[in-house]
């Protein structure tokens, strides 16, 4: 299906959807024969002030069918904001219907960039304390089992930046995180997520395990965050903000000189391994979602 491109004077109902196929039926053991597929629910949009979810299947829309994501876009695109809407879904193999007003499309999150770095010759291996001061890494299935993170999934602080956010909240090195707020937490991409949709000034909770034990921590987002950065590899794929730019950084002049490769030849070896990426991500079907 092909992404389409959306007004912010648009009615907005706070989701992103895919075609029930049936890979997915099959995945999910999902029994509807027809429907749109609910990737993901948006925080504080319509959808989720009435209790849409993940994983449930909007089957009509004002009492009017829907076969498939692209009939549930072209209800949406005759909707006005304002409009009261009644939502039939199937979650559990249980009918639902839930009454939502919709929104206009949201603006604050139609821009967004991301860095590609060239190591630079002093440090081509160093990781950056990429969140609030903590260096993070997603756990793989032995790690998980080790530290007792739940689902065996969980995201490692590797190292925390003296006098940063963190070290103030009281996360150290070692800590697993598996929930900041509500939004449960399996690799470092949801806990940017987590971090990007929360305001400055505000003070969040983060659910951690350390050495066998659950604990909580609260961290106060600076006045001054301007929001986490997107690691490779990606995650959650689905719940990226739509791009509309790309920004590509370079090191200073200083030094740029001694750099042993051909600048060409490495971004064209980055790029190949990104597309190998983008390739996955597609094999996961998460690619193919629209929000709506």
């Amino acid at each position: 299906m092909e992404s389409i491109s959306r007004s912010s004077h648009d009615a907005w109902l706070g989701v992103t959807i895919r075609d029930l196929t049936g890979d997915l039926k099959e995945e999910k053991n999902i029994k509807t024969a027809k429907g749109a597929y609910v990737n993901s629910v948006i925080k504080k949009s319509p959808a989720d002030s009435v209790g849409l979810k993940e994983e449930d299947v909007i089957v009509s829309f004002n009492g009017k069918p829907i076969e498939d994501a692209d009939a549930l876009i072209h209800s949406m695109e005759k909707a006005k904001p304002g409009m009261k809407a009644e939502i039939g879904i199937i979650r559990d193999g249980e009918k639902k219907f839930y009454h939502v007003v919709l929104s206009s499309k949201r603006q604050n999150n139609e821009r967004r960039t991301f860095a590609f770095r060239v190591p630079s010759p002093a440090s081509p291996c160093i990781s950056e304390f990429n969140v609030l001061g903590m260096k993070l890494s997603t756990l793989n299935k032995q790690l998980a089992e080790y530290f007792g993170a739940p689902d065996k999934k969980g995201v490692l602080v590797e190292a925390v930046k003296k006098e940063s956010p963190a070290v103030q909240s009281g996360i150290k090195a070692g800590d697993v995180i598996t929930n900041i707020q509500d939004e449960r937490i399996q690799n470092v991409a949801d806990v940017d997520q987590a971090l990007n949709e929360a305001e400055t000034g505000n003070t969040i909770s983060i659910n951690i395990i350390r050495k066998g034990e659950k604990k909580i921590f609260k961290l106060t987002i600076p006045d001054d965050f301007q929001g986490a950065h997107f690691p490779f590899p990606f995650g959650n794929t689905h719940r990226f903000p739509k791009l509309k730019g790309f920004h590509f950084e370079f090191p200073q002049p200083e030094g740029f000189e001694n750099m042993k490769f051909d600048i060409g030849t490495e971004l064209n070896h980055a790029m190949r391994g990104l597309h190998l990426r983008l390739e996955q991500f597609d094999k996961r079907r998460h690619w193919d979602s629209n929000e709506i």
